[in-house]
């Protein structure tokens, strides 16, 4: 029954070994994921940016044809 016993105990600690490896592979490949897909988080904040470029460019457009009519009389 002892031997039973150990022989399960050392058959638990291998698979359980084995777990830990795969675990540690999977947080590998999970930090090389998010490294390489940083860029798409990066560009999201360029979208809101341009975004912000062209409101202040079309308002600078509405208000530079303003001030030609009122000169145009």
């Amino acid at each position: 029954m002892v031997l039973l016993a150990a022989a399960l105990l050392m058959a638990i600690v291998l698979v359980a070994r084995r777990i830990l490896g795969n675990a540690r592979q999977a947080l590998e490949a999970a930090r090389a994921i998010a490294e390489e897909t940083q860029v798409i988080w990066e560009l999201d904040e360029t979208n809101r940016t341009a975004e912000e470029i062209l409101a202040t460019a079309e308002s600078i457009e509405e208000r530079g044809g303003r001030i030609a009519g009122t000169l145009r009389g």
